[in-house]
Formats: structure tokens, sequence, C-alpha cells
């Protein structure tokens, strides 16, 4: 049995490792899913992603693991389910747990560790149902417009109109509302 080892995320050299093992652990098909390579790109460049990221290597130093929890409580990860790995599976499922547990504390016992996956993947799947996650009525839709041709114009309700902000005084009022909407964003507005 191979001796495994983990730490943190350290930087810009565990991206590119990252996203390497992605191209060699996800179908092609899949390499655009969610998080895909650019989204771990744009996800590893906030703290708060590269606090929640473990990496794990075998003893010749390969990745063959790598799990996060992103700002919505979901558990993101990647490993090569193709090989039995239970203790593996199970350590980055404790990683899922103990950084939402550091999030919320110990007082709150509504949030959930979340995953998703494709339907039709049934390695994640099984992955998911082995280590106690149960399959919501959640789904949700992927949509793909073709950019052939044109974009139509927006057609708004009757009573709806858009416009520009024209002052910086708007324009800190919109801002000040994005913040208080997406608040885990605000960084960078």
């Amino acid at each position: 049995m191979t001796t495994l080892t983990h730490r943190l995320y350290a930087g810009p050299d565990d991206l590119a490792a990252m996203i390497q093992f992605l191209f060699i652990v996800r179908p092609a098909e899949r390499l655009a899913d969610y998080p895909g390579p650019v989204d771990l790109r744009e996800l590893l460049a906030l703290s708060a992603a590269q606090e929640n990221t473990r990496l794990w290597f075998a003893g010749d130093g390969r990745l063959v693991a790598y799990a996060f929890v992103d700002q919505y409580d979901n558990l993101r990860f990647a490993i090569n389910l193709q090989t039995p790995q239970p203790d593996l599976e199970a350590a980055i499922v404790d990683w899922g747990v103990a950084c939402l547990r550091r999030t919320i504390g110990a007082e709150d016992k509504t949030r959930t560790l979340d995953a998703s996956c494709r339907e039709d993947d049934v390695e994640q799947i099984a992955f998911l149902q082995r280590h106690g996650f149960i399959r919501q009525d959640t789904r949700s839709l992927h949509l793909v417009r073709s950019l052939i041709e044109s974009v139509p114009a927006p057609q708004l309700p009757d009573g709806f109109t858009i416009r520009h902000v024209l002052t910086s005084r708007g324009s800190k009022r919109w801002r000040r509302l994005w913040r208080c909407t997406a608040p885990h964003l605000a960084q960078s507005t």
C-alpha cells in the first residue's frame, strides 16, 4: 500500500499541478465541468479558497488528489475514482467536514457540506453516497447559446428601463448595493 502525504495549498506550483491532474483524471468531454481549469485559477486567487484546499501526494511526489470547500459549502475534489482508495476518499470528506466546521463553528447545526456532479457520473455519485451524501431533488441546468447568429436586443417588461450610472455618487451606491448582495465577492469591487 502506498503511503500518502498531504498538505495545504502552497501557491502557483500547486495550481499548475492541480490543473494538470484534472486533465489526467477527468474525461475530455467533462473538462469544462465546474470547477474546470479556468475556474481553479479564479477560485485559488482567493485566500479563503487557498486556506480550504488540501493536496494529497503519493510517496514518489505525484499528486493523487485534491479537495477544497468553496464559499457556498460545496466540497470540490479530484481523485482517480477508477482505483479504489477508501482511506483517501475518507480523508477528502473529513477535510471537507473540517473546513465547514472551522467556518461555522459547533453551534450551527443547520448548514450542510454539499457536493454536486453530473447526473451520469456514476463513479462520483457512488463516492458521495459511500460517504453519507444523500441525493437531493435540486438539479442544475446548463444552457448553451450559439453565437453564430447575433444576440437579439433585450426585451424588457413594461415599466423597466436600462440606464447608465453617470455620477460617482450613483456609482458608489451601486457598489454598496452589490457588496450587500454578494458579500463573498465584495473584495472584487
